[in-house]
């Protein structure tokens, strides 16, 4: 049903956090951060600027942001957003798809890390995703390290969503 109080006014979106009833991306992310305090994953100890500044392909880089925001799109955080029904990793079927089981714990993302040459213990150590991803792109083998990640990421979509090996 589509009800018109006024015929001569057009119906529109307004945004309220803009004086003027636009959104702008400067309003938009002035709105994100008077909210911040609200959101629980977000971590104030990495400085956001840092991935940015990695001299990686942009979307290495959107992929580190989203995987430090949680908002990488696996079905740990699609259960949670009511899209999946189910959280296990199904390639595997051990442990809860979170991004770091996905490129970081799997069997399958362990060979691409042992073939790349990361055979240290120490590198499969738990750890938060922030961090691992911070460190491995600061380190000697940063560019390695970055394609590594974008491989175990691809081959995982690759498997769940083309049931390709």
């Amino acid at each position: 049903m589509h009800i018109k109080f006024n015929p001569s006014i057009e119906d529109a979106f307004i945004w309220n956090s803009n004086k003027n009833g636009t959104y702008t991306t400067k309003s938009g992310y002035s709105w994100l951060l008077s909210h911040t305090n609200t959101v629980t994953h977000f971590n104030t100890s990495l400085s956001w600027s840092c991935i940015w500044k990695l001299k990686l392909p942009e979307k290495l880089k959107f992929l580190f942001w989203l995987a430090c925001h949680n908002s990488a799109p696996t079905l740990l955080l699609l259960n949670h957003r009511n899209i999946a029904p189910l959280v296990v990793c199904s390639p595997c079927g051990l442990e809860d798809e979170t991004f770091l089981h996905c490129v970081h714990d799997s069997t399958f993302s362990r060979a691409i890390w042992h073939h790349a040459g990361f055979l240290d213990t120490s590198f499969f150590a738990n750890m938060e995703v922030s961090v691992w991803l911070k460190d491995g792109s600061m380190g000697t083998q940063s560019f390695l390290f970055a394609s590594s990640v974008w491989w175990a990421w691809r081959h995982r979509n690759l498997m769940c969503l083309n049931n390709e090996n």
